[in-house]
């Protein structure tokens, strides 16, 4: 079929992986693997996202018990 799939988990690696998938001549597939407790972000979040994440936020805080 063509496909590429590439998975990183070393952050050194992540420039080479990228490059590799974006070089192939074919539909691919980067799997990033990210620390579980890591807040990923839009590069432009919208007003909606941020009060969603506010909101978001604000209910773990009140469950948590740590």
């Amino acid at each position: 079929m063509g496909f590429r799939g590439v998975r990183v988990e070393d952050p050194a690696d992540a420039d080479a992986s990228v490059a590799g998938v974006l070089a192939h001549d074919g539909p691919a597939l980067l799997d990033a693997a990210t620390h579980p407790h890591e807040i990923a972000l839009s590069p432009r979040p919208t007003m909606a996202q941020e009060w969603g994440f506010g909101i978001a936020k604000i209910k773990e805080t009140l469950v948590s018990r740590e």
